[in-house]
């Protein structure tokens, strides 16, 4: 898929190898402990990403990012107990498959938890995908409306 230059190759390889063995019926478990050094990993490389960003910088956004993480957990979990309440889904299962965030890490909670980790990534795809068609289409008509009022 890289050499296809598939946008997140590795996790849509591993999206699809999950899909085949769950089509064959065969068991896909991950011991917890890789699932940690995953996590570890994941960890890692988000915190050198990091190093390069200013303490003032964050303090000055730090209430807005609160204020914005307190909105996307709320609307997760009413659209997570929406899902329980006309799928009959378990109530973690669908809190998982729509929390924001990586879907990398929410992939790899769910791998270690008695919950579909399939189901957890595919609608973490849709939640990706709708946020990739959305956004631009949100931005674009409050752009247009902004014109329009004159501002």
């Amino acid at each position: 898929m890289r050499r296809a230059k598939v946008p997140s190759a590795y996790l849509l390889s591993g999206l699809l190898v999950g899909l085949v063995f769950q089509w064959l019926g065969l068991p896909l478990r991950i011991p917890p402990e890789v699932i940690n050094a995953v996590l570890v990993l994941i960890g890692v490389s988000m915190a050198t990403q990091l190093h390069r960003l200013k303490v003032a910088m964050l303090a000055q956004l730090g209430g807005a990012a609160l204020v914005g993480a307190a909105v996307s957990f709320g609307l997760c979990f009413v659209f997570a107990l929406t899902l329980t309440h006309f799928l009959g889904s378990d109530t973690l299962e669908a809190a998982l498959a729509l929390m924001p965030g990586g879907m990398e890490v929410v992939v790899a909670i769910a791998f270690s938890t008695p919950v579909d980790p399939l189901f957890v990534a595919t609608l973490q795809l849709l939640r990706m995908l709708l946020m990739v068609l959305a956004v631009p289409l949100f931005f674009k008509y409050s752009a247009i409306d902004a014109q329009r009022r004159g501002e």
